[in-house]
């Protein structure tokens, strides 16, 4: 078998380059018949299929013959459209563009024969058909409420590990590499709350001008919601001592479940952060500044195009920069920080990949209903990569006055 090279063009094989291929790939009795007598190039080998290599006026008659070639023609379509794309192959495998998996998907997964598209026809379907996705704005508006549902837990969690707080005069701060070596900074709180909310306004805006903005933000709202019932759990089985030594943890005692759910909404409606005016200890770990960061960076990483780096790189350096300043302000420890980052960024990954791959997701669809319960509901119409196609969502002046015009004129009519 020949080797691949990166440089040939199928496409613009002559009769006597279609012949020496057959020649390297062992077919050289045929190369009078296809090369010689029926006058096939390289466009024409790519065009050629299974039943013409089997029918007159080609006609093999050996069947395992006409089955290596058809395969050795698709490989060599599929080679084909990867260096139409400018990428250079190893080991048979595509480097395909972002926007153009989800229509990758599409033709391989269609029940049609392959072999019967041509090879500039093929990539040219791929790049220019983009799929309508369904919004599915049921689902959008069920992971609202599954958000609030995972922050109203949170809050609740909140009140109850702040009743039981460990007692700062017997429990000293733990030993942590970074609040031992940096002194605490009064206003650092406010900069990772102003980054906090600075990539959320830029997520948002991003979000609203996709064309699947409706997935976009079911997305969001379920690793959100996800997010934050996480941490539930783990602020609860274990409570760390208070980092900070110049502040006074209120060990507020709650003891009915009716003063409890009044300070859980007065929590979740000042959105837990200290502008707001609220101070809260006890849930540590981990922390859900940095969780809401690193979604939010993480989402903005992934549904911009890669040119617009500067959006890339101020959305990292807000999340960096939050992370450094919850540090600095003492209010979390390092482990804190860390696993907060760690859990959100591999749960944002794992979700994206198995959404994005539609084999992954159909290969085991019980197991996939019993680990992950919420993604296989939510994702359960997935086609693939979502396309980074933007769009404005708001009607223009002149369209609402030709929407009012046309009105008009049906009307008039109407009366007539």
């Amino acid at each position: 078998m020949e080797k691949p090279n990166a440089m040939d063009d199928p496409t613009k094989w002559s009769c006597n380059e279609v012949s020496n291929w057959l020649t390297n790939n062992g077919f050289q009795k045929y190369c009078q018949l296809i090369c010689v007598e029926h006058q096939i190039d390289g466009q024409g080998l790519l065009s050629l299929t299974e039943n013409d290599l089997k029918q007159s006026p080609i006609e093999i008659r050996v069947l395992g013959d006409v089955k290596r070639l058809t395969h050795l023609i698709k490989s060599l379509k599929t080679k084909c459209v990867g260096r139409s794309n400018g990428t250079v192959l190893y080991n048979g495998v595509i480097p395909m563009p972002r926007q153009t998996s989800l229509q990758m998907v599409d033709r391989i997964n269609a029940p049609t024969d392959s072999s019967d598209i041509e090879c500039n026809e093929f990539d040219r379907n791929i790049t220019h058909h983009p799929r309508n996705l369904d919004p599915e704005k049921g689902k959008a508006a069920l992971a609202v409420c599954y958000m609030i549902f995972g922050l109203l837990c949170t809050c609740y969690c909140i009140v109850v590990v702040q009743s039981k707080a460990p007692d700062q005069q017997k429990h000293p701060p733990l030993p942590d590499i970074f609040l031992n070596t940096f002194p605490q900074i009064s206003w650092a709180p406010k900069l990772s709350e102003g980054a906090v909310l600075s990539l959320m306004v830029i997520w948002i805006i991003i979000a609203v001008l996709n064309k699947h903005r409706w997935i976009l933000m079911r997305r969001t709202f379920c690793l959100l919601g996800t997010m934050y019932l996480l941490r539930c759990v783990c602020i609860l089985i274990t409570q760390l001592p208070v980092p900070e030594t110049n502040v006074i943890c209120d060990r507020k005692n709650y003891t009915d479940f009716l003063s409890r759910a009044g300070r859980t909404l007065e929590i979740f409606f000042g959105a837990g952060l200290k502008v707001s005016g609220l101070k809260t200890c006890g849930d540590y770990m981990f922390s859900g500044h940095t969780v809401s960061m690193t979604m939010f960076n993480f989402f903005i990483t992934e549904y911009t195009p890669k040119k617009m780096c500067y959006i890339h790189i101020l959305s990292w350096i807000l999340n960096l920069g939050g992370m450094f300043f919850i540090l600095a302000g003492h209010g979390h420890y390092s482990i804190d920080v860390f696993v907060a980052f760690v859990f959100t960024s591999r749960l944002f990954c794992y979700y994206h990949t198995l959404a994005n791959n539609i084999n992954l997701m159909s290969r085991d669809t019980k197991r996939t209903k019993i680990w992950f319960p919420v993604f296989s509901y939510f994702e359960a119409n997935s086609t693939g990569v979502v396309p980074l196609e933007f769009e404005w969502p708001f009607y223009s002046w002149s369209n609402i006055k030709n929407y009012l015009r046309g009105y008009e004129i049906v009307s008039s009519k109407d009366k007539s």
